[in-house]
């Protein structure tokens, strides 16, 4: 039979019990190793039961804690990971309407009918209609940058 050593104990006694417990299973299998479990296994035969004591369960408390702390912070990690990917949404989103403002500018640049005026010979000005259309064209495109900017900006703020 093999011997186990008093760390090992004090591990096993540490693993979370089902429970109602209250107790901890020395069990030894065919081959005459020693186990320890809260629960009977297959192919073993119970050797002894060992109650969980006052001072087990005091140990017990700590490790509560760094559960509780471990938790906290997977949070953490899940609400900052939950920001980071709705910054990069907001960075395609925002580069996309870039994209099409700017596209809208590119094609708008063209005047359209009636926005030309005749002169006084072979050539012709544009009218201030046109002027106000590419004005606010271009009001698009920098509402469009401005937003990938304040994207870019969350983005970083998300990774601090």
């Amino acid at each position: 039979m093999r011997t186990v050593s008093p760390a090992f104990l004090a591990t096993a006694l540490l693993v979370p019990q089902s429970a109602g417990a209250g107790e901890i299973l020395k069990l030894e299998d065919r081959h005459g190793r020693v186990v320890y479990s809260d629960r009977r296994l297959p192919q073993t035969r119970e050797v002894e039961r060992l109650p969980l004591t006052a001072r087990q369960d005091a140990v017990q408390r700590p490790n509560l804690a760094l559960r509780e702390q471990a938790f906290d912070v997977r949070e953490r990690g899940r609400d900052r990971s939950a920001a980071l990917d709705q910054a990069w949404r907001e960075i395609r989103t925002a580069g996309a309407a870039l994209e099409v403002a700017t596209q809208r500018l590119e094609a708008g640049r063209e005047p359209h009918p009636g926005e030309r005026i005749g002169n006084v010979g072979p050539t012709s000005r544009l009218t201030p209609a046109y002027f106000a259309r590419i004005a606010a064209l271009e009001s698009e495109v920098a509402a469009a940058r401005n937003r990938v900017d304040r994207a870019w900006t969350s983005l970083h703020g998300a990774r601090e």
